[in-house]
C-alpha cells in the first residue's frame, strides 16, 4: 500500500519532531549532570596514601560540597581540602571538632583528656602534638595512615573550615572499587 502525499508528510514531520525531541532530552540531561557536579559535587583524585587502606593514590571520590552547606563535619567523616595557598587537594579525618582540646601523646588521641578510640588507623605511629584549643570555624584533621604525616605541628594539622570542599561521598574509581561512604 503507497502513502498518500499527506501521510508522508506528516512521517517527515514525526521523523524531524523526534529527533528534536530527542536532542532536547540530551541537552536537560546534559544540563541537569553539569548543575549536579557544580553545586553538589567535585571530582578529586587522591594524591596521597595518607588515607590508605581506605583511599589509596589514584583512587577519584566525589566530596559532597551540599552536605557543608546544611551540616558542619562530624568526628570520623573523611573529607577532602584545600592547602593553605589554594592548589593542591588532600583528604583527611575529622578528629577534633570547634571548642575542642585535643593533644597527641605517642600517637594516641586525647580530645579534652578522653582516648579518642579509632579502628580507621593504620599502623601505631610516634606522633606528638602539644595540647590545642580548637576555636571555633576550624577542625583537627588527621590521615589514617599517621606515619605519612610532614608535620605535627598544630598550624599544619588544625584547618579552617573556609578550606573543607566537601565530605568524602563516593570512590568512583577504580570501578572495581567503588563504594559509598557516610
Amino acid at each position: 500500500m503507497e502513502l498518500s502525499p499527506r501521510s508522508s508528510r506528516n512521517k517527515k514531520s514525526y521523523l524531524k519532531l523526534n529527533i528534536y525531541t530527542l536532542a532536547a532530552c540530551i541537552l536537560a540531561a546534559g544540563a541537569v549532570v553539569a548543575l549536579i557536579f557544580t553545586l553538589w559535587f567535585t571530582a578529586v583524585a587522591i594524591q596521597d596514601n595518607g588515607m590508605s587502606p581506605t583511599l589509596n593514590r589514584g583512587d577519584i571520590v566525589l566530596c559532597d560540597k551540599l552536605a557543608l552547606f546544611f551540616s558542619s563535619p562530624k568526628r570520623g567523616d573523611m573529607v577532602c581540602y584545600r592547602a593553605p595557598l589554594g592548589g593542591d587537594i588532600y583528604t583527611g579525618r575529622v578528629i577534633a571538632l570547634p571548642n575542642e582540646q585535643a593533644e597527641i601523646a605517642c600517637g594516641k588521641v586525647y580530645i579534652n583528656g578522653c582516648l579518642l578510640e579509632e579502628d580507621y588507623t593504620g599502623s601505631a605511629s610516634r606522633l606528638d602534638m602539644p595540647a590545642a584549643e580548637i576555636e571555633q570555624g576550624f577542625f583537627l584533621l588527621l590521615p589514617d595512615k599517621r606515619e605519612e604525616l610532614v608535620s605535627s605541628e598544630p598550624e599544619a594539622l588544625i584547618i579552617s573550615a573556609e578550606r573543607i570542599i566537601g565530605r568524602v561521598a563516593v570512590r568512583t574509581c577504580p570501578i572495581d572499587d567503588a563504594a559509598i561512604f557516610r
